[in-house]
């Protein structure tokens, strides 16, 4: 990749916390989906109809604010 070790952990580092937020994120909405239609959550091969759930939200949320998505 033509960078160092020292810059690739500094790179992780900086990304950790947005991908803990997201996943965060798809297992709240994933347990939540389960409770209501009565299917057991898991993080390790998670009902399909959940994982399509939480996707097509994710799909729609970031469609309804695009417009404020500001890019650096």
């Amino acid at each position: 990749m033509g960078i160092t070790t020292e810059q690739y952990f500094d790179m992780v580092a900086e990304q950790l916390p947005r991908r803990m937020l997201r996943q965060r994120l798809r297992d709240t909405l994933g347990q939540e989906y389960c409770a209501q239609h009565g299917l057991e959550f898991t993080k390790v091969n998670p009902p399909e109809q959940m994982t399509k759930y939480v996707d097509q939200y994710l799909d729609n949320l970031l469609e309804a604010h695009r417009s404020e998505i500001k890019y650096y």
